[in-house]
């Protein structure tokens, strides 16, 4: 649903450019929470600052705190692989994890793709 070619120029222009290709991507992105039942999802640079968002909230150039927890996978991510946390419980009992994926533009990680609290049973 996110065409990585729109979003690797956009990685490239930074927070303060690109309104309306950064409004429409993150709409996508809003839409794809929905339909897999996720809480959030992101675009992360290659520095780990978030630049799309599906939490309207985020404010795109900042740092995620995640970012710096998830080191290991986003080391992963960065080498192409996908990775995933460990499945923990959330508060309605649910087991959920977080996951994290490459996003190519020829042939180059130029970031990364990130879902919060998506169904365990989500495949990575």
């Amino acid at each position: 649903m996110i065409d990585p070619s729109l979003v690797g120029p956009l990685l490239s222009l930074g927070p303060e450019s690109g309104a309306r290709t950064r409004a429409r991507l993150s709409e996508r992105l809003s839409a794809l929470v929905a339909g897999h039942r996720c809480r959030r999802i992101y675009v992360l640079d290659l520095d780990g600052r978030n630049q799309l968002d599906s939490d309207p909230h985020a404010v795109p150039g900042s740092e995620m705190p995640q970012a710096r927890v998830h080191r290991g996978m986003l080391a992963l991510a960065a080498q192409g692989k996908t990775a995933s946390s460990a499945a923990l419980r959330d508060t309605r009992g649910e087991m959920r994890k977080t996951g994290y994926a490459p996003l190519f533009v020829r042939g180059e990680v130029v970031g990364f793709v990130g879902s919060k609290q998506m169904p365990a049973s989500f495949a990575s």
